[in-house]
């Protein structure tokens, strides 16, 4: 399992893969990733 760190960009979601990648791969991708993303508002 990959755990992948994101902000909340509109463009980072598992949709994304399926816009770039065939589907068949794209699944594949996807069952080794785990999505974990940063609060909306924090303070860096």
């Amino acid at each position: 399992m990959i755990r992948v760190v994101l902000d909340n960009l509109n463009t980072h979601t598992p949709a994304a893969l399926y816009q770039t990648f065939p589907p068949e791969q794209a699944r594949r991708i996807l069952s080794k990733l785990e999505f974990h993303y940063t609060p909306k508002h924090g303070s860096w």
